[in-house]
């Protein structure tokens, strides 16, 4: 449950970010190479520069959480807490510089929102689940697609968790499309869907008495 939540959040906040930031993904940093790529190889280094921030952003975040993780000075619910702090922040600057927002303006956005979610991936990733990761859905849908495999072969007693990473693969999508229809509807302040959503996460965590990363049982049921 709480990495479907996780995951919509990741596609709600994605399609928001990429249709209200230039085009710009604030999680899918697969997404985000190609572009600086395409832009540079076409001489345009101003876009290139500006979706190289979201690389940045969300190196930042993970490196961030990551060690605090290694620490151990970072429990789950408190590095949701902090995204959504994150979340608030990007929604005030977006309220506040409108539905196209200057270079400055849209540079701190870039790099809050791409922050963010490199936090939330660490996080996801200190919870050990085999080949499941909220913001890299690539790699969630290959393993899964491998994962299939086994199954084809009579009395093959491998195991993957193909129903969680199917579900966390579909969950990305059903969010994105509602962040896609927020955003037409309501502007900017689409991304309170984000943030609501992530809160539903952040309780979901409290009632089940996570707080240190637990392990993979403590998150499948």
């Amino acid at each position: 449950m709480l990495l479907c939540l996780l995951a919509t959040v990741t596609g709600t906040f994605d399609a928001i970010s990429y249709l209200g930031l230039h085009r710009v993904f604030v999680a899918n940093m697969t997404g985000n190479t190609v572009l600086v790529g395409l832009h540079a190889g076409q001489g345009d280094w101003l876009n290139a520069l500006r979706v190289a921030l979201a690389l940045v952003g969300f190196a930042a975040g993970i490196a961030t959480g990551g060690l605090l993780i290694l620490r151990e000075r970072l429990r789950l619910t408190t590095a949701l807490a902090a995204e959504a702090i994150m979340l608030v922040i990007v929604a005030v600057i977006w309220v506040a510089a409108g539905t196209a927002p200057q270079r400055a303006a849209l540079y701190a956005l870039i790099l809050l929102s791409s922050s963010a979610m490199g936090l939330q991936s660490a996080a996801i990733h200190s919870l050990k689940v085999p080949d499941v990761l909220t913001t890299a859905i690539t790699n969630t849908f290959a393993a899964f697609t491998l994962g299939l495999l086994p199954r084809l072969v009579p009395n093959n007693e491998q195991h993957h968790p193909i129903l969680l990473q199917a579900a966390v693969c579909a969950t990305y999508v059903v969010g994105a499309g509602i962040g896609g229809a927020a955003r037409a509807a309501w502007g900017t302040h689409a991304i309170v869907i984000s943030f609501l959503v992530l809160v539903l996460a952040i309780a979901w965590c409290l009632f089940h008495g996570l707080g240190r990363p637990p392990r993979v049982s403590g998150i499948i049921s």
